[in-house]
Formats: structure tokens, sequence, C-alpha cells
């Protein structure tokens, strides 16, 4: 009895945690939706984390419910959005992930949102950059915003309630960096060379602290009023470079460590800025070997002048990267530079001869005087020489080359038909080295070029070093061209039964016949007779074939005894010839002797 209770206790227990387990509602879970149409590979929205190719497709894709956010690598969108939904997004480098309006219409439209960031993004070229409306707690952190001083409105805030924030932003060249209908909180920002700055002029100056407002045609606010609240007044900023977009500030800047809470002011500061250096460009990579070997290569680059690279206490410095005979990254080599703008690296080597090639003599095509030829890749190849000579030429003319570069096929032209031409191939290569700088700031731990306190990699240069090292020659082969004379009715192909019935004169059953005509036909009385036989019907019979399609088949078994034969013939060793004909002779005495064994028994 007891164990009976038991047994239904247990029963009762599983069967509840069953049900829990299936009628239990999932928790629900945030995901991140990435952006990134370079991504290698390919993007996916099946991949994990789902991957889109417009910024559009994301926030379409992304849901409230579960507060995803949309993270978007660098790279230029021009896009006009909307968004209704209480997400974030977040650029990953603001210099370098920028969304551009093409010159018009508005960037971003915000509406009817209650919880939203905006982050990390750089924004151009468009009438608004960022509008918002019936919305609260909008939170515009760590952007550049640079639409055109005669051209746009970078934040454009109505019906919206004081909870808006807009806060470590750069608003530079705009007709309007930031207009707002009601009192909003605006702190920690530059603005620097718009046209006005905010609009309208009067408002809560208790909300407009610790920003830099300078070279603006327009400040909004009186200075007496912006001086009250904490903001500096008509200083420049010392951006590294408005050019090239590069708003981070210089050693010496007024707005380091001067704003609330000690940060910097603008896009590069606060616990939500990007922490990438913009990218350096490379000035020169030479080979400056003295008396080689061993090799080297002198290298230098254009300095980052952000205060966290050139700090003067505790300064970052370069990486240059390298790698031999390999485009891109990861690269196999990282050397310190510190904070020198040039570098040399030395102990590098030239390169060794390849192996030779092989030529795949049954794939060789021939035509109006042209020899194709194909041949085996060979591992550390950069290129490939074809040489070839005509042997029947007298007197014997000089070896020809063709330099073809890093393919494994090649027609030679301008070929003597019916001339034999020996043809070789050779590999060949040469060192190439594959050169990238990236800059790295000393506030925080590096963990990849272009994630954080590094920037991405430099544009790539190559350097080639040390000879050309060709190797050994391939198999030679022995061929001519020949004139293939079109039918007037089978247009681009030889008048040939074969080559109507196979369809392509360098088909393989197609050479093999014309081999075996060269080999064993041409040579003697009997085998020319027939050919020129052939060649006076063969036309007529080609162009029957290529009118009735139909044939084709039939046809090509019919030929299949003589293209086995040809090939045989001209594809195999003297050796196997003779066991093939030996093997023959055997096996007709074979046969022939238990016939006649048979008739004697018989009788």
């Amino acid at each position: 009895m007891r164990q009976k209770k038991l047994l239904r206790l247990f029963i009762t227990m599983s069967t509840s945690f069953v049900l829990l387990t299936v009628f239990t509602p999932e928790e629900l879970t945030a995901t991140t939706r990435v952006v990134d149409p370079n991504k290698s590979g390919g993007c996916l929205t099946s991949d994990s984390p789902p991957c889109y190719t417009t910024i559009g497709a994301a926030i379409t894709a992304a849901d409230t419910a579960t507060g995803d956010d949309i993270f978007v690598e660098p790279g230029t969108y021009q896009e006009n959005l909307s968004l209704s939904k209480n997400i974030s997004i977040q650029g990953r480098e603001t210099a370098r992930t920028i969304i551009s309006g093409g010159g018009s219409g508005t960037i971003l439209t915000v509406s009817g949102v209650n919880s939203i960031t905006i982050y990390n993004f750089t924004f151009i070229d468009a009438a608004v950059g960022i509008s918002v409306s019936n919305s609260t707690n909008v939170d515009i952190i760590n952007n550049v915003f640079n639409l055109g001083k005669s051209l746009g409105t970078a934040v454009n805030i109505t019906d919206v309630p004081s909870s808006t924030e807009i806060i470590n932003n750069t608003f530079y060249e705009n007709y309007i960096a930031i207009l707002a209908t009601a009192d909003i909180t605006i702190k920690n920002n530059i603005l620097d060379n718009n046209a006005t700055a905010l609009s309208p002029g009067t408002r809560d100056m208790g909300l407009i602290t610790f920003n830099l407002f300078n070279a603006n045609t327009d400040n909004g606010p009186s200075d007496t009023d912006l001086q009250s609240t904490t903001n500096i007044l008509n200083q420049s900023p010392l951006f590294v470079d408005t050019a090239t977009r590069d708003f981070h500030v210089e050693e010496g800047s007024p707005v380091i460590a001067a704003g609330d809470g000690s940060e910097d002011i603008g896009a590069y500061g606060g616990a939500s800025a990007d922490t990438i250096p913009f990218p350096v460009s490379i000035l020169s990579a030479v080979d400056s070997s003295v008396g080689p070997p061993p090799y080297q290569i002198t290298v230098s680059w254009s300095e980052n002048l952000s205060h966290l690279v050139t700090h003067t206490t505790t300064p970052g410095g370069y990486n240059v990267h390298y790698s031999e005979n390999r485009s891109g990254a990861p690269y196999d080599t990282p050397i310190d530079a510190l904070t020198a703008t040039s570098e040399v690296l030395t102990g590098l080597t030239a390169a060794s001869a390849p192996a030779a090639p092989v030529i795949d003599v049954a794939r060789t095509e021939y035509a109006n005087g042209t020899i194709k030829v194909y041949w085996s890749s060979v591992l550390n190849a950069t290129g490939y020489k074809v040489y070839y000579r005509n042997i029947d030429a007298v007197p014997a003319p000089p070896e020809l080359s063709d330099d073809v570069m890093n393919v494994t096929e090649h027609a030679i032209t301008g070929l003597i038909n019916g001339d034999n031409y020996e043809i070789e191939v050779t590999a060949y290569t040469q060192n190439t080295y594959y050169i990238a700088v990236t800059a790295y700031d000393s506030s925080g731990l590096t963990l990849e070029p272009g994630v954080q306190h590094e920037s991405d990699y430099s544009i790539e240069e190559t350097v080639d070093i040390g000879p050309v090292a060709e190797g050994l020659r391939s198999n030679t082969e022995t061929e001519y061209p020949e004139a293939i004379v079109p039918h007037p009715n089978l247009p681009n192909e030889g008048c040939f039964i074969a080559t109507a019935a196979y369809g392509y004169y360098s088909a393989p059953q197609v050479q093999a016949l014309r081999d075996f005509r060269d080999q064993y036909l041409l040579p003697n009385t009997p085998g020319k007779a027939f050919v020129n036989w052939y060649y006076t019907y063969g036309p007529i019979a080609a162009r029957f074939i290529n009118e009735h399609p139909w044939l084709k088949p039939a046809v090509r078994v019919g030929l299949l005894p003589a293209v086995g034969v040809s090939t045989f013939m001209t594809r195999t060793t003297m050796p196997a010839k003779m066991a093939v004909v030996i093997f023959t002779v055997l096996a007709l005495f074979f046969i022939v002797q238990r016939r006649l064994h048979r008739k004697l028994s018989q009788h």
C-alpha cells in the first residue's frame, strides 16, 4: 500500500512539472540586431545575432516588448528612417558610422516613443538630422551633426517634455544646431560654426550647462545668460580635422575635462562615448634595403592628433601590422612603434623558387594561328610565364615568352598554321608584404583594432621584396595551330562531322581524331587520300547534322569506335600499345585455334 501511494505521488509531481514546463510563458529576451552590409561571409537575418544590411530593416524587425537594441557597424548609410519603437540605436564608431540624408529630407523621425537612446553616429547632408515629436525620455548622446551651414537643422524637438536630453554631442556647420519648442536638457555639447546654435533663444538656462559655444553666427541665448550656467564661450575646441570629420580634440583644447563630472565636452566625452581613435593614413612604405639580404621596409604614417593619443604624460602610440604574401586582417606580425610615426621592418626574406607546373595536354585547344594551353596551379606562385618556339622554321627563331600573370590558362596567338611549336610553362613568385597601421590610446585596454582604444586598420599598402624567383619549366608540349575554315551554313564551327556531332572544335573527342589524323594518316599516301576525300564530303555531312540536331546523339554513338581507337593510339605509351597488340594477337590466335579444334573434332 505504501509503495502505491509513493508511486501515485511521483506520478502527480512528474505530471505537474511537465505541465508547468509546457505552459509557463517563456521569458522575453532582448535581441541585439546588427547592421553590417560589409560583413565577411554575408549578412543574414538568420545569423546569431541577426544581421541586416540597412538600419531601416533592423528597425522594422526590432521588438519593443523585448527591449531590442540595434548596433550599427561603420559605413555610410543613406536612409530616411522612422522610429516609433522603444529601442536603442548605437553606432560602433561615431566618426565612421555615418547616416546621410542625401542632401534633403529628415534622416531620423522619432514619434510616439517613451524611451529611446540614439548615440555614436555622424549625421550629414539633410534638411533635418533628428526630428522628435510626441515622445518622452529621448536621449541623444555622443553624436556628431554636420548637415551644412546653409542647409539643415541638426535636432528638431517639438511637443516633447523636459525628460528629453541632448548630451555630449558635437554640432558643426549646421543652419540650426538645436531647435526646441520646450525646455530640455542641453549639456556637455560643442556648438561650433553654426548659423544658429539654439532656437528659440529664450529658455530655461538652468538646463543649458557645460556647453562650448564658438564661432556661431547666433548663439541664441545672450552671452551673459550662457556664461551664467558654466558654458564656455568663444574658444576654439581644437578639432583634429574637420575636413575628414575627425572631431576628436587636440591636446590643449578647452573642452578637455571641462564638462559636468569633469568629463570631456563634445561627442567624445562621457560614459557612452566610443573609445576608438580615428584611423591614420600610411604616407609611404618603401623597400629601404641596403646590400640585401636581409631586406627591410620603411613605413611612415600620418600622426593621430587626438589628445588621448598624444597625451604628454600618458601617451598612446601606433602598431604596425604586416603579413608576408597575404592581404588583410588579421596580420601575422604586429610591432609597437610607440609614439613614432615611422618604423623599419627588418629581417624580411626574398622568395624561394616555386615548383614546376604541369601542362594538361588533354585540354589543349587549337584555332587559326592560336594554341591555348592549360596547366596546374602552383603553391605560392604569384604569376606564370609561357615559353614557346617554332621548331619547324629555318633558321630557328628565338624563343618567345608571355607573362600571363596569375592565371592557369593562356592563348598563344600570332602563330604560323601548320608549324610545330614547343611550349613550356614556369611559375614565379616574389615576396609581397602587406602593411597596415593602427593608432591606440592609453585610456583603457585594447581588444582588437576598431573595437576599443585602438583604431581600425589604415588602408593597406604593399611592398615587393627581393628578386622574382622563377621555378623550373613544366613538361614540354609540341603542338601546331591550324585554320578552322567555317562552312557557310556552320558559322564559327569547323566543317567536320565530329565537330558537328560534339558541338565544338575543342571537344576532347574531336582533338583525339585530329591527333590520329596528324600522326597516322597524313604521314602516308593512303592516309592523305582519305583525308582529302573527307575534306571534300565532310562539310556536307556536317551541315546536314547541324540542320538536324536530333541526329547528333546517334552520330556520337557511331563515332565511339573511331574515337576510342584514336584516343588509344594518341594518348597511350608505346609499351601500352605493344601490350594491347600482343594481347589482341594472342586472343585472335586462341579464337582461331578453338574453331579449328571444333571443326576437327566434328570430323
